[in-house]
């Protein structure tokens, strides 16, 4: 899993001696100091082993992620994967999966189980779980955090197959994930939901058609012990600080001539600081040492679920 490193425009940077110095800091590294952070999350690139910091130069990114034929396709349409490149594990495909940060936004915020579903069968297909970020106090913090995401995102998207555009704004990140999953030849066991989930039983009546097969990840940041554990849909407000771990959707449809499409996948979020804890003086972001920020690879309990809450 990969956290974000940015670059550091020229006017930032400090002087060592009489040679301006490129240092690779982590995305953490911009936000301010007294920012609260959780147990186990690197705060500096010694803190990340280094096959897991996403390069910054072009042609090293090609040996680091690539996107391949998908063997596992979701749908015909996403024919293709964006993957690591790991020469220890051969012919294993690891999607690449980066960590960002930001304040969420008030509009665009739906992470229930069923997400924006009206409850028809003909809206299935498009229902989404969705969450926008924004820079809230530090707008220039969250443009270099999009800026290392448009460089990957480029990167993708000259080995899609197809002609592709797509804009990452400076000032927003648009994050969504599916709902449903086609019910035929789905290899995954269907989830069972509580009332809570489906009070309607809307999703009990579409079940052979369309099924749901995991839960979005959702936690939150315990302030005594800086421990994140579970948490339910509603820990998520407008106006917290969230770090969430996102992939590159990639989709090529179309008649003749074909088009690609990349979109942000969510697959976890949590809340580092509600809105009400955020300092409110807050220390100037640190000036960075040098220039390239990158993403770095989340290798700090990803790979196992969140413990439940108990206090």
């Amino acid at each position: 899993m990969a956290h974000l490193r940015a670059e550091v425009s020229n006017e930032e940077q400090m002087q060592v001696g009489d040679n301006p110095k490129r240092v690779p800091i982590l995305i953490r590294e911009l936000w301010p100091e007294n920012m609260p952070y959780y147990k186990g999350q690197p705060l500096k690139v010694s803190d990340v082993n280094p096959n897991d910091l996403i390069p910054t130069k072009s042609e090293a990114l090609y040996d680091w992620a690539r996107v391949v034929n998908n063997p596992n396709p979701m749908d015909r349409t996403r024919s293709r994967a964006f993957i690591l490149v790991n020469p220890s594990r051969p012919g294993v495909l690891e999607k690449v999966a980066i960590k960002v940060q930001g304040f969420v936004q008030a509009q665009g915020i739906s992470l229930e189980t069923l997400g924006n579903w009206n409850g028809s069968v003909e809206t299935a297909l498009a229902a989404r779980q969705t969450l926008s970020l924004h820079g809230g106090p530090y707008p220039d913090i969250f443009q270099k955090q999009q800026r290392a995401l448009r460089a990957l995102v480029n990167h993708a998207s000259m080995h899609v197959g197809a002609p592709t555009s797509f804009r990452v704004p400076d000032d927003r990140l648009e994050l969504e994930r599916p709902v449903f999953t086609r019910a035929k030849g789905c290899k995954k066991p269907r989830l069972t939901l509580s009332n809570a989930d489906d009070p309607m039983h809307h999703a009990e009546m579409i079940k052979d058609q369309w099924i749901i097969t995991e839960r979005l990840a959702i936690g939150r940041r315990l302030e005594d012990s800086n421990q994140i554990v579970a948490a339910n849909p509603f820990a998520i407000r407008a106006g917290d600080f969230v770090e969430a771990t996102i992939t590159l959707d990639i989709s090529v449809r179309g008649a003749q001539p074909r088009r690609g499409y990349i979109r942000f996948w969510l697959s976890r979020v949590a809340r580092i600081c509600k809105k009400e804890l955020v300092p409110k003086d807050v220390m100037a972001p640190k000036q960075p040492v040098s220039s390239p920020i990158q993403p770095e690879l989340a290798t700090n309990g990803d790979d196992v679920q969140w413990p439940a809450e108990t206090n």
